[in-house]
């Protein structure tokens, strides 16, 4: 068995962490854009797990599908117009 680090593989191959993060992330964006209702139901997951849960907002971006917990705060307030957090805070009164 041969063993290898992801950044002896990223050397390898002559790719940055950060170029793969990137495309990681533009490929995410693509299936957003050619599939919304995916979106949607990302979003309405992660809307029930702020009102019924105490996780933390990156435990929640995490669990819908997202990498990146600072992405998952700008989609999830520009489909419902609040930040997660003002969304937990108003839902949980």
């Amino acid at each position: 068995m041969i063993k290898c680090s992801g950044k002896s593989v990223l050397k390898g191959i002559a790719i940055g962490r950060i170029y793969l993060y990137k495309k990681q992330e533009y490929v995410l964006k693509q299936e957003t854009i050619e599939n919304p209702e995916a979106e949607i139901e990302r979003m309405e997951k992660a809307k029930e797990l702020l009102e019924n849960t105490t996780l933390k907002n990156y435990e929640i971006a995490e669990k819908v599908g997202f990498s990146d917990p600072h992405y998952f705060g700008i989609s999830f307030k520009k489909m419902t117009g609040k930040t997660p957090t003002e969304y937990a805070r108003e839902k949980r009164r």
